[in-house]
């Protein structure tokens, strides 16, 4: 976290929602400490300029305290009328301290000050607040000139040809104040009404794709229903007396049937996960079990493709943890669904690994390795990414609506987990899964329980970390020891 971030995180910036906002905050601790350094070098040149320290620096200490007062005032409230409103006054108080007790008028060494003043207002108000400062610099600039009428006579120039001079500087710094107010408040109103349009229109995306997801959601629901009654009658058909040619047609509605469904299931945990409708239990997981569970579905595909998949659970791996067991099975069936669907021959290894987590947790590293057609580097980072696939082209051998990999790291990040994926082309594909969970009950995450609001903006945020090392050991050797799960042998629940 850099300087900046913990600063802003210090004011409380997080609560503050709007970008125009946001930016106003900033300008006034930008300009806020710009201030307080000018001070103290100020107060360094008034050390060397009466060799030791005077009423001066008591005044300029004063100034800066009341800055960084300021400042600290945005932890609690965003009052910018008042911000403007102090730094106006400090401005126009240090041009009237610098020329009045010498009675020389604006100078050019004070419009600067006149300047910053215009573009301050500009930043943390807009353009009527531009407008008043421009009144009190005019006003300045001419109670200046007034004053300047009692320049004692002597010097260089005589009191009336510095009266005509100081008339002309006073009429051009006027105009300068003109010009530099017009540009400051056409400059503070294109900006704040561009953010201002900004925000509309990212309000109103957030509520068109609000009200879309929430369409999906209702869809899903409404298709699930007619589709469970034509798998309920498909079957009941099936268990009637069919010749073969009825059996097999009959045995296809089901199985599309269950294949549609599945898409839909998909759909609705998508909808869930960006609307941040999903939450996630606590209840005991006993890891192999569950895991045999998640590989179970995948059996026959696997079979019929004579494609081995192997088990691997090492003995100091805990019997059980806490959380949410569907949904934890969801992700690792997807993840082995991928591993099947993209592997013509060859074998599927899947291990569990555990290790200690942050805060008493254990953390589990389900790892899916597969000798498959791998994926090309370059697509790695878009195989997250919703209805994105690594394959797009029309002619892809392998199907799918490119929303598995993209619901199973939603979940994953719901469980403050994480899924990294390692591949190359033509030599398979390791997918990791990371999660940290309780091993008992009582323990607390350290990231408090999650309740699925986080979801919109995990879903379409990129891997925590893309592993891209080169794999020299992606082929397995055959001595990989492991339980070898067919169908004949399914995993027992």
């Amino acid at each position: 976290m850099t300087l900046v971030e913990r600063l802003e995180k210090f004011l409380n910036f997080d609560r503050i929602e709007s970008h125009s906002v946001r930016v106003r905050a900033r300008a006034v601790y930008v300009i806020g400490f710009l201030f307080v350094a000018t001070q103290l070098v100020n107060q360094i040149g008034l050390y060397i300029t009466y060799n030791g320290f005077a009423p001066d620096h008591m005044l300029s200490l004063t100034v800066s305290i009341l800055v960084f007062t300021c400042i600290f005032n945005l932890r609690y409230k965003l009052n910018f009328p008042f911000y403007a409103g102090l730094f106006s006054f400090l401005i126009i108080t240090a041009t009237l301290v610098s020329a009045v007790p010498d009675k020389t008028g604006i100078n050019s060494a004070l419009i600067p000050f006149l300047i910053l003043g215009c573009m301050t207002n500009g930043f943390i108000c807009g353009v009527r607040a531009v407008a008043v400062f421009c009144g009190l610099g005019f006003v300045t600039i001419w109670y200046l000139y007034i004053v300047s009428q009692g320049y004692p006579s002597g010097g260089v120039l005589d009191p009336e040809v510095f009266a005509i001079r100081n008339f002309q500087r006073a009429f051009q710094s006027s105009l300068a104040l003109v010009m530099v107010g017009f540009v400051c408040g056409l400059f503070s109103k294109n900006m704040h009404g561009a953010f201002a349009t900004l925000e509309t229109g990212l309000h109103t995306a957030r509520e068109n794709d609000r009200a879309k997801t929430q369409f999906l959601a209702n869809m899903s629901h409404e298709l699930r229903t007619p589709m469970n009654g034509i798998l309920g009658i498909s079957e009941v058909l099936m268990e009637t007396d069919l010749d073969a040619e009825q059996t097999e047609l009959t045995a296809l509605i089901n199985q599309s049937g269950e294949t549609l469904v599945g898409l839909i299931s998909d759909v609705l945990l998508f909808s869930q996960i960006e609307s941040g409708t999903i939450h996630l239990s606590s209840d005991p997981i006993e890891i192999k079990t569950l895991v045999k569970r998640a590989v179970a579905p995948h059996r026959v595909l696997a079979a019929q493709k004579d494609i081995p998949i192997y088990l691997s659970f090492p003995p100091a791996l805990p019997s059980h943890v806490y959380g949410d067991p569907k949904r934890l099975q969801h992700i690792i069936s997807s993840i082995v669904g991928n591993a099947v669907k993209f592997t013509s021959d060859g074998r599927i290894d899947i291990s569990v690994r555990s290790a200690e987590g942050p805060a008493g947790l254990k953390r589990l590293i389900f790892s899916v390795k597969d000798t498959g057609i791998g994926i090309a580097e370059d697509k790695l980072p878009i195989i997250f990414e919703r209805f994105r696939q690594a394959d797009e082209t029309r002619k892809r051998v392998h199907g799918g609506t490119g929303l598995g990999l993209t619901v199973a790291q939603g979940l994953a990040r719901l469980m403050h987990g994480n899924i990294s994926a390692m591949s190359r082309q033509g030599a398979g594909s390791i997918f990791c899964l990371t999660v940290d969970l309780p091993a008992t009950m009582n323990t607390i995450h350290p990231h408090g329980q999650s309740d699925g609001q986080r979801g919109m903006t995990q879903m379409s945020a990129q891997p925590r970390q893309q592993a891209r090392a080169p794999l020299p050991a992606l082929q397995p050797s055959p001595a990989t020891r492991g339980s070898l799960l067919t169908p004949q042998h399914p995993a027992s629940a």
